[in-house]
């Protein structure tokens, strides 16, 4: 027995002293991660065992302490993001050697710093347990600052300064542009930097600023100003030399652009020809002044025309068309002169009913064929490409040439919407005359040819993109392995679809060529479209649908709620499952409001969200319309007269939209009503009060110094763009003082 513990305890002291020292083996790869994803950090130990414990520890915290997440698989910081914990460490591995995976969800700007795993051995100097560091970075989207106004107005030839200020991780570009495309006042189409100066504003340079902040983390942001330059009149003629013929009932019609602000008084002169003085052109039946608007035109744009009717021999000579504002003057000159026949579009035909010409003839015939040609050889020419190239391949063809391979799959990729996908295709023994084809195969296209070895089909549909070709292919040597990669930029959903790569062999069918494909998929953010109007007028009691359709890929969640916040949850709203479209493939979900009440009013959002940055929204407006109820708090008045006593009488409206409220009385003498209004007579008063509902709104009518012929009949009225009402008061005489604002020494008191 004594044996027994004797080696027992020495097996104890022999362990103890000679047991292996636990050790991180491996380094911790740093993790970066966009925001709102899932970061994941590794740490690897060998010789782990009870009581050591492996921790992670935060060492980069807001208030500098370090943060203690978890000893070995036990999270010690119970926090909860999005119904899961925020933290959460897996062990794998075997006895021998174990990795802890530290998962930390939903980051935050917050979440980025050092985090280190560490051993803890009891009775040791915390200096001397085992730890690695590891750097998490999180990646922050822009967000903008601007310190500009978001409109800016300016004298023609001030400076001004526009500031930008972005945030993100890492730190974007700030880059400034116009809106309309064309070059900024100081030369070229961008500017760098926050800071942008313009220097001598010219009315040109009017249109909106646009401040971009991009870091390559989606989306960027951006940020308008819209630029006001206040100016004087810029008159241009659209034609400065117009003809027409004389004496033939044929009109000339004169066109001027007129941009200005503020917006220029424009009118049109003509030169005397004996006074050589200007002389001013009214409307009239001679002349037609319009002034037009076009949607091309810029806000502060107009296009007048002065039409000439029945030109004349006197008419012929110098018009001016004159604009004015507060800063200056300016004109445009026409000169009108006559011509043997007519001019202009409203001149009648000539020649109707001739035969056509042999030159006529020729030219249809020749068009025709050309329109035949140029269709035959667009519908026709990747065919007679492939075709060609196979007759050519077919005299070289080497019999005895070792037959080429594609040796590996084409990896599907998975790629978020205006990024650039890389599609890889590795072959062995590719010699001339064999090329290599990358094909698209779509729903609405069996095959559309991409390339021919490095060569791009130079016909290929949306090229170029952004200044550069939207495909491109590399070729690339590794390990005797020729690997074609395609290229694909700017991806949008119509680039979704299976991508094949070919080797053509000459003398052979293409069934017979070496093929393989893979996937594409595109992932694009959610479009919402709103499926009705999206200003809605329901009444009171009415049940009311909302619809709206979204699409992107994957296909999104449709969600509905109100932007005050108020709850949806309850028997008289229901939010219908998400179905397909029946017009369309994208994805449908209403929203019904059963019985609509005065609270339903204001604006109700749908927000389709897939992941993928930004998701899509439409809003509503409910406006809930109330139908009018008129209440008179008392409809008989009676007051004494001649005592320079008041009589107020009170009409209560419920209504909405808000009625517009007009008192009447009887007159005594044609039994017409005559509107009353604020006067030494009369007061009218609108009134608010805590105990009516928002839609109710109390109006009063103060008659002061009732005299006998102020008693009648009086209405209070309303109207808005649905209906209108009414509500009829008596006022009678008595012979006492009524009402609260009696005088005590006159109750009682009789005439």
């Amino acid at each position: 027995m004594i044996n027994v513990l004797t080696t027992v305890v020495l097996s104890s002291i022999f362990c103890s002293v000679f047991a292996a020292r636990p050790e991180i083996v491996d380094d911790i790869l740093p993790e970066v991660k966009k925001q709102g994803q899932t970061a994941y950090l590794n740490c690897s130990v060998i010789n782990l065992q009870s009581p050591a414990q492996l921790q992670w520890i935060k060492k980069t915290t807001p208030t500098g302490d370090p943060l203690h997440i978890s000893s070995d698989e036990t999270i010690r910081i119970n926090e909860v993001v999005e119904g899961r914990r925020k933290y959460d460490v897996v062990k794998y591995g075997n006895t021998n050697r174990l990795m802890y995976q530290l998962i930390v969800r939903s980051l935050t700007e917050t979440d980025a710093g050092n985090y280190t795993c560490q051993i803890y051995l009891p009775n040791q100097n915390y200096k001397e347990w085992p730890q690695k560091l590891g750097v998490l970075t999180v990646q922050i989207a822009p967000t903008i600052k601007a310190d500009s106004a978001a409109s800016i107005t300016v004298q023609e030839n001030q400076n001004i300064t526009l500031t930008c200020e972005a945030n993100g991780n890492p730190a974007p570009n700030i880059t400034w542009k116009r809106g309309d495309g064309f070059p900024l006042p100081n030369g070229g189409f961008q500017q760098r930097g926050g800071i942008y100066k313009v220097y001598q504003i010219n009315a040109t340079d009017r249109g909106q600023f646009i401040c971009i902040a991009d870091n390559n983390v989606k989306p960027p942001a951006s940020y308008t100003v819209q630029l006001e330059v206040r100016f004087s009149p810029y008159c241009s003629a659209v034609q400065d030399t117009v003809g027409q013929a004389q004496n033939r009932r044929f009109h000339a019609k004169l066109e001027c652009l007129v941009a200005a602000n503020p917006r220029a008084e424009v009118i049109w002169y003509k030169e005397n020809k004996a006074t050589q003085e200007k002389e001013q052109i009214q409307d009239n039946d001679k002349y037609k002044l319009e002034q037009q608007d076009d949607q091309r035109l810029k806000a502060d744009e107009k296009w007048y025309t002065l039409e000439i009717k029945n030109v004349q021999g006197n008419d012929y000579g110098a018009y001016y068309c004159t604009g004015k504002n507060e800063h200056g003057e300016n004109q445009a000159q026409f000169q009108l002169f006559e011509t043997m026949e007519c001019q202009g579009q409203n001149c009648p035909s000539v020649g109707a009913g001739k035969a056509p010409s042999t030159y006529q003839v020729s030219m249809v015939t020749f068009m025709f064929g050309l329109i035949i040609s140029f269709s035959i050889n667009k519908c026709f020419q990747r065919m007679v490409n492939v075709l060609y190239f196979v007759f050519l391949s077919s005299l070289l063809y080497i019999v005895f040439a070792e037959t080429p391979e594609i040796v590996d799959d084409i990896l599907p990729q998975v790629i978020i919407q205006d990024e650039t996908a890389y599609l890889n295709c590795s072959v062995i023994n590719l010699q001339s005359p064999r090329q290599l084809l990358w094909v698209k195969q779509t729903e609405s296209v069996d095959f559309q040819f991409l390339s021919s070895g490095e060569t791009v089909y130079t016909d290929v549909e949306y090229n170029p993109v952004e200044l550069r070709e939207k495909y491109d292919v590399a070729k690339y040597i590794s390990n005797n392995r020729e690997i074609y990669q395609l290229i694909i930029r700017s991806l949008g959903q119509y680039d979704t679809g299976n991508y094949t790569c070919l080797i053509s062999l000459p003398n052979k069918s293409i069934k017979e060529w070496p093929q393989t494909s893979g996937s594409l998929t595109v992932l694009t953010a959610p479009v919402v479209w709103p499926f009705i109007d999206q200003y809605e007028d329901p009444q009171k009691g009415k049940n009311l649908t909302l619809l709206c359709e979204a699409d992107g890929n994957p296909a999104p969640n449709i969600t509905w709620k109100r932007r005050d916040g108020s709850p949806l949850a309850n028997s008289r709203f229901k939010q219908r499952d998400q179905v397909r479209c029946l017009h369309g493939d994208f994805w449908c979900v209403s929203l019904d409001i059963y019985q609509v009440e005065a609270t339903d009013r204001g604006e109700y959002i749908c927000i389709a969200d897939n992941n993928i940055d930004p998701p899509g929204s439409v809003t509503y407006q409910i406006e809930v319309r109330i139908p009018f109820h008129f209440t008179a708090i008392q409809d008989r008045v009676g007051q004494g007269q001649n005592r320079w006593f008041d009589a107020k009488l009170e009409c209560l409206v419920d209504a909405y939209p808000r009625a517009r409220i007009i008192w009447y009385k009887d007159s005594q003498y044609t039994q017409e009503r005559v509107q009353i209004q604020n006067s030494e007579r009369y007061v009218l008063k609108q009134q608010d009060d805590q105990r009516l509902n928002p839609y109710g709104k109390l109006y009063t009518l103060t008659v002061l110094n009732v005299q006998g012929n102020d008693y009648g009949y009086y209405y209070c009225t309303g109207r808005n763009k649905y209906e209108e009402d009414q509500v009829k008061f008596l006022l009678f005489e008595t012979d006492e003082c009524q009402g609260p604002d009696c005088p005590s020494w006159m109750i009682g008191v009789k005439n």
